[in-house]
Parts: C-alpha cells; structure tokens; sequence
C-alpha cells in the first residue's frame, strides 16, 4: 500500500479543508502525514489557517477508511496520483485550485502537449467534421486531446481520437467506478484500450451530481496548452471551460459559425469580448502555440562533443522526446531552476537547441 497517497486522500476528507487549503498546507508542510501529526500551535504558525479547520484536522478520524478505500482502488485497477507523483498532469500543477489528488484508469497521464475540445452536447454535421478534421491534424503535432465523456462534441473527440490512435483523456465528473452516461460505457472502455486514460478526482461511490461538473471543467481546462470550443450555445459547460482556461491565462479557440445559428452563439460571444481567438483549422491552433508539426518522431542527433554532466542530462531528455516544456526538463532531469536556466542558455548560444514561446524547448 503506498502509505504517501494515504495521507494525500486522507487530507481531501477533511471538513472544510478544500484544493486551494490544501495546496497550503502541502506547501507549509511537505509531508502530509505531518499535518496530521503536527500540534495545534504549529499548524497555526506554518497556515495561519483559522481555528475550526485545525481542529478539525486535529480531530480527524477517518485514516482506517482511507486506507480501506485505497485498497479497493487497487482492486479495482485505479491508480492514484498525488500532486507530487510524476504522473500528475504537468499543466495541472500550475492552476491555483489544482486537486491534490487524481484517480486514473489507463495510460499515463504525463502528456507534454494537451489540446481540450469541447462544445454542445447537439452538434451539427458541421461540427463533427470540424471535430474530426482538427483532431486528424493536432495528431500529427504529437498531442494529446482532452475532453469531458460527455453526449455531442466531448464524445465525437474522444472517438475520432480513438479512430485515429490519439491518445485521449476523459475527465469524469464522478468516480470511475461506473460512467456517466452509461451509453458512453463502450467509449470509455476503448479509450482504455487504445492508450488513453479516465481520470477523476472523486474516489470511490460519488455519483455525477450537477455540482460535480464546474469542478471537472477546471481540470479539463487547467490540464491544457489551449481550449477549442467547436460550438456552443450562448450558455453551456463548454463555455465555462473556456472562461477558466481563460482565467488561467492559456490559449482559448472558437469555431465561429453563422450569426443567427443559436449554436454559435456562445462562440461568437467569446470572440467578441476577446476571450477566444478564431478557429478555423488545426493551424490556426498550431501556429499560436507555435508547436512543430513534425514533432511526432523524436529528433536524432549525434551527442555534441564537450557537452558538461547538466548539460548532457538535458541533451539525452530532448532526444527522446522533443520539444519538451521546461517543467518537464526540470522533472526528467532532476536539475535546479537556476542550474537549467545557465545550461539552456549556453546550449542555444553553442546553436543546438532553440526555446520556443511558452517556454517549450527544442533541438535545433
């Protein structure tokens, strides 16, 4: 039993204790079995949290059923990530209500490129051709498509990407120990499969409760490089997805459609207050987040002669799998921000590699 998620859960059970409060506590602490353990006038001094959380972490008695559910999970082939596992979502890391804890059924969910569709649960032939068309051209980019397993544009992704052998995410708003809707159970299995994943951040018995979707919408959104809305009505979740992707300062598309088409509306209304930029075509993605579409097969180079340890340590990274996000060279390498910086720069003066917008670095 990994006794390390057993606390991480253990500290999402706590009365009043929800992401941003954790984040805290993890930041001030480190270890989470050390809240649990820590006195009531160290939590006070570390938080500054007010006295009803402390006592009620202080008096939590919930641990023998953590560790019971971790058990079930593990019969059950889920797996648990914690905030601080490699397998945590790298964009993830950086929303500030980021879940400290994930549930997955799959694939690895360590994607350097993450692209998040969504639109109406009615879509037009207009828009699953749309959907097909951008999803058949991201793919070549390398890139791994994000959606909700929901009925209309969230579906036809996660299929078209399993037609095409894209890796795919669905971000439930429930447990994984059932799906939602059920007609979609065949869906979910073979996004399993074809090296895709379903992730959550309920455990074990929570059903899909309409509080529970805002909720998924933020990791659909905090999980990628940039949101495309395909259609969507002048209200709707997809439009609630953009608006976070938004807030969390990452590229958010629309696809416009016909001024008096109702399911256009919440596209054209994104646009307009300069919330989205127009979506055409993959390209118009592409070019923005200025990806390599020939990045789909890692670039071979012989090794440069007088390359330093630092130095070689990041070399050996983008051979396997360039480009990579300089927080993904942090975690394959094991380097310091300082130390990552000097070597990057030396290595794009020596001209052998580039660092892209966005803080995305390649071989030249």
């Amino acid at each position: 039993m990994n006794e390390n998620a057993l606390f991480y859960i253990a500290l999402t059970r706590v009365k009043g204790v929800g992401s941003r409060t954790a984040i805290q506590l993890l930041e001030s602490f480190k270890d989470p079995e050390e809240i649990f353990h820590s006195a009531d006038r160290e939590l006070k001094e570390r938080t500054r949290l007010g006295k009803k959380i402390i006592e009620e972490i202080r008096s939590f008695q919930g641990l023998e059923q953590c560790r019971r559910e971790l058990l079930q999970l593990q019969d059950r082939g889920i797996q648990v990530v914690t905030i601080d596992d490699t397998e945590y979502p790298i964009s993830l890391q950086h929303i500030p209500d980021r879940p400290i804890v994930l549930y997955m059924k799959g694939s690895s969910t360590s994607y350097s490129r993450n692209i998040a569709i969504v639109g109406t649960r009615i879509p037009s032939r207009r828009a699953e051709k749309m959907v097909r068309n951008l999803i058949k051209d991201l793919g070549h980019c390398n890139c791994n498509i994000v959606s909700g397993l929901a009925y209309g544009v969230d579906r036809m992704a996660h299929e078209s990407a399993v037609e095409l052998g894209i890796p795919t995410s669905a971000v439930l708003g429930h447990s994984l120990d059932r799906i939602y809707p059920g007609s979609h159970s065949a869906l979910a299995r073979s996004i399993i499969e074809k090296n895709g994943n379903l992730i959550s951040e309920h455990s074990l018995g929570v059903k899909p409760d309409r509080e529970n979707f805002p909720m998924r919408n933020r990791i659909v959104a905090g999980m990628c490089d940039a949101t495309i809305v395909v259609e969507s009505k002048i209200r709707g979740g997809s439009l609630i997805t953009a608006d976070l992707a938004f807030q969390y300062h990452r590229d958010v598309f629309a696809v416009p459609g016909r001024p008096e088409d109702e399911s256009s509306a919440g596209c054209l209304d994104l646009i307009r207050k300069n919330k989205a930029q127009i979506c055409t075509s993959a390209e118009d993605v592409i070019r923005q987040l200025n990806w390599d579409t020939n990045s789909a097969a890692p670039k071979q180079r012989e090794i440069p002669l007088d390359l330093n340890e630092h130095q070689m340590h990041i070399w050996k990274a983008l051979q396997e799998a360039a480009p990579l996000h300089i927080d993904e060279l942090l975690r394959l390498t094991g380097l310091r921000n300082s130390e990552i910086a000097t070597e990057l720069l030396n290595l794009e003066l020596r001209g052998l590699i580039r660092q892209n917008p966005g803080n995305s670095i390649d071989i030249r």
